[in-house]
């Protein structure tokens, strides 16, 4: 599938980005009770190849027993955190794909996105929680010449008091670019976000509009000739205090890609991230305490990318 370079969002995504108030500084709290063992949860990706689907099974089996007894073991009033990753998994050229992460009994995810081996041969077009925070969904494509293999990663906490997702949804024009911004309810925190389109042709960026505001803000680039339906998500709720940080633009000269990269604050863990610019977005993803993002600059003049992160404390 033929795409045009990344330009036509170059002006709206770049005039988002530059309304967003520098995140301020904060205390460190002392760090809770947490599990950063790594695990497969179960999952499992759905991929199109000429035409006919094709399933493919999990590389490794259920969350082990051991794990799932620390988690059972957590004091009723702490919280739990751990990254659950599924993959990796192989995308042949021109194919796409479903990939999710499924949380265990107990947890619900707050962020979630992917990784790949070979950075600029992907775009990103869903990312977001699913249903009841069951786990984290991600749809991609493989624009590049060989097979790439894709880990896909879910944020998962335990522990929390209250749990929301928060829908927007709008209709995005042919060949035209929109940022739809969902918000959670009063009271609640925001943990992350994301969004998702009906198609498979098109770029998005994903990220939080600025320290205060308790939403999170969805962009579509639609290179469709038809419009298509587009929805954001806000994923809210209480338990924990989150905080907002974010890296400055990354440059990104013509014909490459680079990467943003932003660490939570000491003290705390990381609850979900994304970002954006004007580059296209190939990976997004929980690094350590933070959150890593990738862009690939397709057009002839220097590009940029960003990282932001929810940290809970």
């Amino acid at each position: 599938m033929k795409r045009r370079p990344f330009l036509a969002s170059v002006t709206l995504l770049a005039l988002a980005f530059c309304s967003l108030p520098a995140s301020s500084a904060f205390a460190a709290p002392a760090q809770p009770t947490a599990v950063r063992s790594q695990s497969n949860a179960g999952g499992g990706a759905v991929v199109v190849r000429k035409g006919k689907k094709v399933s493919l099974a999990p590389t490794a089996g259920p969350i082990s027993t051991a794990t799932k007894a620390k988690l059972t073991a957590a004091a009723p009033d702490s919280w739990t955190k751990s990254v659950y990753t599924y993959g990796p998994i192989t995308l042949q050229p021109g194919d796409w794909g479903d990939g999710w992460v499924n949380c265990p009994s107990g947890m619900v995810a707050t962020g979630g996105g992917e990784s790949n081996t070979n950075v600029g041969g992907i775009t990103v077009h869903n990312t977001y929680a699913m249903v009841n925070g069951s786990g984290w969904e991600v749809r991609i494509t493989n624009r590049a010449t060989a097979a790439l293999s894709i880990t896909f990663y879910a944020v998962c906490y335990g522990g929390l008091t209250s749990y929301h997702q928060e829908p927007a949804k709008a209709l995005v024009g042919a060949n035209t670019s929109a940022s739809l911004s969902a918000s959670c309810l009063s009271g609640d925190q925001i943990f992350s976000g994301g969004g998702w389109s009906d198609t498979t042709n098109t770029l998005i960026g994903t990220y939080k509009a600025g320290d205060i505001y308790m939403g999170w803000s969805f962009f579509v680039q639609n290179f469709d000739a038809t419009a298509q339906s587009i929805g954001a998500q806000a994923v809210c709720g209480t338990g924990v205090t989150s905080r907002f940080v974010e890296t400055d633009y990354t440059v990104i000269a013509p014909g490459t890609n680079g990467f943003a990269r932003v660490a939570c604050p000491p003290g705390t863990l990381v609850l979900g991230g994304g970002g954006g610019g004007t580059a296209r977005i190939t990976d997004a993803y929980p690094d350590g305490e933070g959150w890593r993002i990738y862009g690939q600059n397709d057009s002839q003049q220097n590009e940029s990318v960003l990282s932001m992160a929810q940290c809970a404390s």
